[in-house]
């Protein structure tokens, strides 16, 4: 990280992170997000088409559990990236040396 992102994450309070990183970061939310979106288009398609078809009772469970597992994990990666503030009885000139070492 840049000298400038790293203070533009100081004044945030949490990490930023570049396009990759948000990828494998948030990747297990857009795993669980894939299927009922899938789902949806293919509902949506074939509404468009005109032959919908009634939903099956496995299908809402394909939609709301990976739904509500997403959005769990979502709130979960996004407070990983917080900073939290360690409490410690070290003075500055103790920590300072082990801080660039990322402990």
């Amino acid at each position: 990280m840049t000298e400038e992102q790293i203070q533009h994450s100081i004044k945030q309070g949490k990490i930023k992170l570049s396009n990759w990183d948000k990828f494998t970061h948030y990747g297990v939310v857009i795993f669980l997000f894939f299927f009922p979106a899938m789902l949806a288009f293919f509902r949506i398609r074939d509404f468009i088409k005109g032959t919908p078809k009634p939903f099956k009772v496995i299908e809402i469970w394909f939609i709301l559990i990976p739904l509500i597992l997403g959005l769990l994990f979502y709130q979960l990666q996004k407070n990983r990236l917080k900073f939290k503030i360690a409490h410690t009885n070290l003075t500055r000139k103790e920590v300072k040396p082990n801080s660039s070492k990322g402990c």
